[in-house]
């Protein structure tokens, strides 16, 4: 509540400045019929570990508060966890029940699970009609037993709009690329790629939908794993900001305006 009000002053010393006049009362009335009208939930996700590997249990602990006073609040009886892959897939899903204010599970890791960078998704059914932007998202990366067996080494490189990728697979006692029954990769958006009793090393292109995620799934035998693709260079924006009386931008055109 002691936000709330500071809140409230801060809106009405801003109105006052900008010579806008509303009673604080007034202003008080609409913020109150606001948030009862439309409540929303906030909710926190706390884990046991803040890294996994596959095969590990994800035990979770969530708790679900008014948005507006942060105090417990019981209006959803149920809560909703997914742990999503770096595709924006739904690899698990559980919905756990409340008991005493408290909302406790647990997600079981495959041992087969891909290596990479998940995303830890919790929500209630109310938040849904408020839209995905208010759920509660964590990170979470989890790792495969395999990975220490051996390592997977990537090269990239751009031709035009499509990417070439070189991914592939070193024992870790002889340094080698083994020869492995079963390897292959899935790009976003596209169908798998598979390869028998090959050289444990793939060349691949992708492109079009398939860069959209910057990520690609590839496995050797039962290692797999998300690797993150580059972006291309320049595919992004560098914004700075300079003081009045600062250097100028080299290359551009200024123009100096004198005051009188």
């Amino acid at each position: 509540m002691r936000k709330i009000f500071m809140f409230l002053f801060s809106l009405f010393v801003v109105l006052s400045v900008c010579g806008q006049s509303f009673p604080v009362d007034t202003l008080l009335s609409r913020m109150f019929r606001q948030v009862y009208n439309y409540p929303q939930e906030k909710i926190h996700l706390m884990t046991d570990k803040p890294s996994y590997y596959s095969g590990d249990t994800i035990r979770f602990r969530a708790f679900v508060a008014d948005a507006s006073t942060h105090r417990p609040v019981s209006m959803s009886k149920y809560v909703y966890v997914e742990l999503v892959t770096p595709y924006d897939e739904v690899s698990l899903r559980v919905k756990v029940m409340e008991r005493d204010g408290v909302y406790e599970g647990y997600l079981p890791l495959d041992p087969m699970f891909a290596e990479g960078d998940y995303s830890l998704v919790a929500y209630t059914a109310f938040m849904e009609n408020a839209g995905e932007d208010y759920f509660f998202r964590k990170r979470l990366s989890v790792r495969s037993p395999f990975s220490m067996q051996g390592r997977m080494e990537c090269g990239f490189e751009w031709k035009g709009d499509d990417l070439n990728v070189t991914v592939g697979y070193k024992d870790g006692d002889s340094g080698e690329y083994p020869v492995c029954e079963d390897m292959g990769y899935l790009p976003y958006g596209g169908l798998e790629r598979k390869r028998k009793n090959w050289r444990a090393e793939m060349d691949f292109r992708l492109g079009g939908k398939s860069l959209e995620k910057h990520y690609v799934l590839v496995s050797f035998g039962n290692y797999s794993k998300y690797i993150r693709l580059p972006q291309r260079d320049g595919g992004g924006f560098d914004v700075t900001f300079h003081p009045e009386g600062g250097y100028l931008v080299p290359g551009a055109e200024s123009v100096w305006l004198s005051r009188p």
